[in-house]
């Protein structure tokens, strides 16, 4: 891959990643609502952010703004893992340029009020759930959002639809799982948060969770369903007489 397609994917997932944990993470400052704020606000937000952003960089780096969904990827080997050292630095640096993003466009009283005592958009298991549970919730969410993607790469699906796709599925899982564990599905998008507020509590989960669950079902989906390499996508050669009839 030349340099200059390598620099591309680097900013194209920086800033993809500073924008999903920016406007994203802005979604949940009840502070601001005048209205009761629900885990559906926190969703809605987070999915059509990510629709957007997918959008905009989709067929530049595949949007991935998410570690666990690289190394899913370069498990399906459409990426090579050499490649990762690429995407998952940029994502890293985005997850906490985009916190500080956040923090430059909302007050601390905000921030503040609505942090509680991790800080705010800081993801933490519910204290009602066990670490097991909350490993779970990432665990398989992550997985059905990793399948999700092995089937768009499969069929090679509509570009203009995937957006919506993506987008509708993180809204999915954040009201399915977002009460019992956050609902990151995303190491870069904890890392942001936890960095600015020094919160380190549990914050492990957030990167082997999602991340052994992303692998688990790209290995999953390419050994049991049958991946098909980007090379494999082809037409299909003229029939034997259509060649002749074009000597």
């Amino acid at each position: 891959m030349d340099r200059i397609k390598t620099i591309r994917i680097a900013a194209a997932e920086f800033i993809g990643t500073a924008f999903l944990v920016g406007f994203g993470c802005a979604t949940c400052t009840q502070a601001l609502s005048k209205e009761s704020w629900t885990i559906f606000h926190a969703a809605l937000g987070f999915g059509l952010i990510i629709a957007c952003i997918v959008l905009v960089i989709g067929h530049i780096s595949g949007a991935h703004i998410n570690p666990a969904i690289s190394v899913g990827v370069a498990v399906l080997q459409v990426i090579s893992p050499k490649m990762l050292l690429v995407y998952i630095p940029a994502q890293i640096c985005g997850g906490i340029a985009g916190y500080g993003m956040l923090k430059a466009m909302t007050p601390y009283a905000i921030l503040e009020a609505d942090g509680g005592s991790t800080g705010f958009c800081v993801s933490a298991p519910n204290p009602a759930m066990t670490l097991a549970h909350a490993f779970m919730a990432e665990f398989f969410a992550t997985a059905l959002l990793m399948l999700l993607v092995c089937a768009i790469l499969d069929k090679n699906a509509d570009h203009q639809t995937v957006p919506l796709q993506i987008g509708t599925a993180i809204a999915g899982l954040v009201i399915v799982i977002g009460h019992r564990s956050s609902a990151s599905m995303n190491p870069a998008r904890s890392l942001g948060p936890a960095f600015w507020n020094n919160y380190w509590d549990d914050h492990w989960l957030y990167w082997v969770a999602p991340t052994a669950g992303s692998a688990v079902a790209a290995l999953f989906y390419r050994t049991v369903f049958g991946f098909r390499k980007e090379e494999e996508h082809r037409p299909e050669p003229l029939p034997l007489h259509d060649i002749e009839e074009r000597k």
